[in-house]
């Protein structure tokens, strides 16, 4: 066996060197190497310099086949005469390519992937994801910071001109200089070369050469040192295989913009900003565009390759334009870059690549999950696929594994974990196109439909007499399903039996819109059912139509418009004396109670709630029997009847706890806080205020804790803190505002009376610097103003 002699090497790449006219500076940068490295080999002190490293010195060099071959035999004699000396042979493609841009944002993935490498029994990492995810730019950064761990180098294979499994291997040979043997296939050949090689290869785009999955195991099986990283759509689904999803890059807080300095950390805005200045040198993240980038950012789902295709649009556009033209977002991406592969020229093509993979039964399959918007379960999965021969969980988990929909954490009407799925938005874009142009279309969003009127129905009936939280947040859940599916059924195009569902779904949701406070888009929606001028809407059951009216009605009352109100509820009434119905005719002479009660027309607005508690009686609704009685208190209240009111409250709370219902509990509690405040009760008032904020942040009625809130102010103003009262007055009223609820007579008059007082107990101008900046009090802050009330409230004399 020839023995190495360093000072050989060295000599012969100085010659190589000076023959190529380079300085050792020129060199070391173009084989990325550093300049005292490449000193160090020159002058012979490293005794084996890595095949890596001689690859790359023989690629920048541009060495001829046999000057490959001589510096390999200097660097390594024994490995020269061996025949597997062929890997270095041929001009292999070993060096990892260099990206063209940084990568930003996944430094914990990249140390997470470098640890698993680490690992002696992790052989195969498979890095999965959707189309733009980012995973071959991480797969070459992970690459790049171990490359040092393998002796033999790390190679990187491109499969994605590939349409054969069966050219994998080749394909692997070819990037590595293993030359083919006669009466060998390509994978004997790789094996019996790389066989005690340790060596890193990253195979990139497997998806669609699955095929070749069993020669890759082969190659882990017989080559105890090689380690394969590899990116796909979906996992190689072999036994050697630790497969990793790569998500797309974190987010802003949709629900509060941070401060420039730490938006700018976020890694989509990061990636954003980088590229459009990228574009357009001038660009640069300011107060005035960070809002409509931290929303581009969201729109596009956090998808790198999104955002980049985005970004590189400032060259024309502002980003308050790019954002309201990302309506439609697979029109906007795309680029004209000719270093880009074409999958990833445009956002649609990226995605076409996945979806073309599937079988045309997969296809159909994830054409019909398209019609679900922010996600769905397995059984409504099952519902709208529809085919006898979909198993919904092996479905759906093809689907996921081929990156096309993702696992959603959500739960279930009783509070257990559920499986949940949806699409990325830019995808779900890309198969609702697909679905549009098949004659699949209409059926797949019937189907759709008819399901969440059945899911509406029953959910309804666990909280039409007994507020279930559970049920409620089960709908707030599917809320942008069921927006979808008023959407589709409520417009003028649709049949009969379409608009006939529509109207039915608006009608039975009304009770959930208002329990969380959903006021303005109910009515809306309610709106569109009840005013549907074709005959299809005047052909529909009466009792749908009547429960839209009383739900419009009801929300358009409590949305402050009476006016509009009135006259829904009045043909309601109408409807349900005439069909007999008493649940909707007893809510739609509650909700005219209500009406009555706040324009103080109290003996009318009694006659309405007696009826409507008989009628409740009648039926054995114990629940809304509490709630009649409960308006018949505040009737008293508002005739001065501070007495019977408290006693009618009491019996109301009393009904609530026995029915087990929080809402009609929440609700006596709040009123009996406001009376006891009137009376001087304050421990009793400050009592029973805070189990009505409890319940109602539980239950998640962002109304109802505003309304809570106002009599917390009407305490600290009776309790002479005037600077307190006038700050939760203002958080109130923001809260209220935002979800536009009207404030009710007879409580109205006591608040007035309340802030009145507290504006004259303090300077006008540090009142109104008050309430402008509690204007901004998030919940927190609310809260500890409310802790702080009650500790004044405990050291109050009891006078109850």
């Amino acid at each position: 066996m020839t023995t190495r002699d360093p000072s050989r090497f060295g000599q012969l790449l100085r010659r190589l060197r000076i023959a190529g006219a380079f300085s050792q500076e020129e060199l070391a940068e173009r084989a990325g190497l550093s300049v005292r490295g490449l000193s160090d080999l020159e002058r012979g002190v490293h005794q084996a310099p890595r095949l890596e490293t001689v690859r790359l010195i023989a690629d920048a060099l541009q060495l001829s086949e046999q000057q490959r071959a001589d510096l390999l035999s200097a660097a390594r004699p024994q490995e020269a005469d061996d025949s597997t000396a062929s890997v270095m042979r041929g001009r292999p493609l070993t060096a990892l390519p260099l990206p063209p841009i940084r990568l930003i944002g996944r430094e914990t993935e990249v140390n997470t992937l470098c640890d698993l490498l680490g690992q002696e029994e992790i052989r195969l990492l498979t890095l999965t994801g959707s189309g733009g995810t980012g995973k071959t730019r991480l797969a070459l950064a992970v690459a790049a910071a171990v490359r040092d761990r393998y002796p033999d180098g790390a190679c990187f294979v491109d499969l994605s001109p590939l349409s054969d499994p069966a050219l994998v291997m080749p394909a692997i040979a070819t990037a590595l200089g293993v030359r083919e043997a006669a009466g060998e296939s390509s994978r004997e050949t790789l094996i019996r070369a790389l066989r005690d090689r340790r060596l890193l290869v990253v195979l990139d785009n497997c998806e669609h050469v699955l095929g070749a999955a069993s020669d890759i195991a082969a190659m882990i099986a017989s080559c105890p040192r090689l380690v394969i990283l590899a990116t796909s759509r979906e996992p190689l689904h072999v036994r050697a295989e630790q497969a990793i999803t790569v998500t797309p890059l974190a987010l802003p807080d949709r629900a509060r913009l941070l401060p420039l300095d730490d938006l700018g950390q976020v890694a989509a805005v990061a990636l954003f900003v980088e590229r459009a200045q990228a574009a357009n040198a001038g660009f640069a993240l300011t107060p005035e565009n960070a809002p409509a980038i931290a929303a581009i950012c969201q729109r596009l789902d956090g998808l790198p390759l999104a955002i980049e295709l985005a970004a590189a649009r400032v060259k024309v556009l502002t980003p308050d334009q790019l954002q309201r033209r990302l309506e439609h977002p697979l029109d906007l991406l795309a680029t004209t870059l000719q270093d880009v592969p074409l999958r990833q020229r445009t956002m649609r093509a990226a995605i076409a690549w996945s979806y073309n993979l599937l079988p045309r039964h997969e296809q159909r399959r994830v054409r019909r999950l398209a019609t679900f918007a922010g996600g769905f379960t397995l059984a409504a999965a099952e519902a709208i696929v529809d085919d006898p021969a979909f198993d919904t969980l092996d479905g759906l988990s093809v689907l996921t594994a081929a990156s096309l929909i993702q696992r959603i954490d959500a739960h279930d009407a009783e509070g257990s974990a559920e499986p949940r799925f949806g699409m990325l938005a830019t995808i779900r874009e890309f198969v609702q196109e697909q679905l549009a142009v098949s004659d699949d279309d209409h059926a797949a969003r019937r189907l759709h439909l008819r399901f969440f009127v059945a899911f509406a129905e029953e959910a309804e009936r666990h909280f039409v007499r007994d507020v279930d939280p559970g049920w409620l947040n089960a709908l707030e859940d599917e809320h942008d399903n069921i927006r979808a599916a008023l959407a589709w059924s409520l417009t003028a195009e649709r049949g009969f039996q379409d608009h006939t569902l529509g109207v039915r779904l608006a009608g039975t949701l009304w009770l959930f819109w208002y329990y969380h406070s959903h006021l303005d888009e109910g009515r809306r929606w309610l709106e569109r059912a009840i005013g549907l001028d074709d005959m299809a809407a005047a052909r529909a059951p009466l009792r749908d139509r009547l429960r839209a009216l009383v739900g419009f009605g009801a929300l358009a009352h409590f949305h402050g418009d009476d006016a509009v109100a009135l006259p829904a509820l009045e043909e309601g009434m109408a409807i349900g004396r005439r069909v007999g119905d008493p649940v909707d005719l007893a809510y739609a002479l509650t909700i005219l109670g209500n009406v009555a009660e706040d324009a103080g027309r109290y003996h009318e607005a009694e006659g309405f709630f007696r009826e409507a508690n008989d009628l409740f009686l009648l039926i054995d609704d114990s629940v809304n029997v509490a709630v009649t009685t409960y308006h018949l208190g505040v009737v008293r209240f508002g005739q001065e009847d501070a007495t019977a009111a408290i006693r009618l409250c009491q019996r109301a709370l009393d009904l609530g706890r026995n029915a087990n219902d929080p809402w009609t509990t929440a609700m006596a509690q709040a009123y009996l806080g406001l009376i006891y405040t009137t009376t001087g009760a304050y421990r009793s008032a400050a009592s029973a205020l805070s189990e009505a904020h409890l319940l109602y942040q539980q239950m998640g009625t962002t109304e109802r804790v505003a309304e809570v809130i106002r009599r917390f102010a009407v305490l600290a103003a009776a309790l002479q803190l005037p600077d307190r009262a006038l700050r939760l007055f203002a958080a109130a009223d923001v809260m209220s505002g935002q979800i536009g609820a009207a404030q009710a007579l007879p409580e109205r008059t006591v608040y007035d009376r309340a802030r009145s007082q507290a504006l004259l107990a303090v300077d006008d101008d540090a009142a109104w610097q008050a309430s402008e900046r509690d204007r901004r009090l998030n919940a927190d802050e609310i809260g500890e103003e409310i802790d702080a009330l009650m500790v004044v409230v405990s050291s109050w004399p009891a006078v109850d």
